[in-house]
């Protein structure tokens, strides 16, 4: 009888636990799903691709999109942000060598507060033939992107993560 008392007073403890653990790892957040994504735009020379984002919080980081590189060349894919008065905010890049291809890609910088921004990727270097490609979304002219937030705080991502299982164990949907 008293092992099992100290069998689910360890199982309690391990579950209480394990969201904490859990936050360690978590470094961003996506704000939604990845859409499924179709045809592709390709990104070289003076040929870049210019997007509008809407930034609806604080706290972000990046943004992660897929990203063609069949030849796997060392051009570097290039992300600008600017503000609505063409005001550079933040800039990044990626080095064409280390993106696969069709593989996801983070493109990460400094957090930004919440607004709207224009977002430019470019690639100064390379040709057609051999640049690199952005993923658009299924039957759509947008880019297939997901933005990435740095949590709040660990305790209100450990309550997230509470929250979370509770709905999937309650099954509320």
């Amino acid at each position: 009888m008293n092992n099992i008392k100290l069998t689910v007073i360890f199982v309690f403890f391990l579950v209480s636990l394990t969201p904490a653990l859990l936050s360690l790892g978590i470094r961003y957040i996506p704000v939604s799903e990845l859409p499924q994504i179709g045809g592709s735009v390709k990104v070289y020379g003076e040929v870049t691709t210019t997007f509008l984002i809407k930034n609806q919080k604080d706290g972000l980081v990046g943004l992660n999109l897929y990203a063609k590189n069949p030849t796997r060349n060392d051009n570097d894919l290039k992300f600008s942000l600017f503000d609505l008065n063409n005001q550079l905010v933040r800039d990044t890049e990626a080095d064409g060598f280390y993106i696969q291809n069709g593989e996801l890609t983070k493109l990460s910088f400094i957090p930004l507060p919440k607004g709207e921004y224009k977002a430019v990727l470019s690639s100064s270097s390379g040709n057609y033939e051999n640049a690199i490609e952005v993923y658009m979304e299924k039957n759509s002219d947008n880019l297939a992107y997901v933005l990435l937030y740095k949590p709040v705080s660990r305790l209100s991502l450990i309550g997230s993560i509470y929250l979370g299982w509770f709905k999937h164990l309650f099954g509320v949907k």
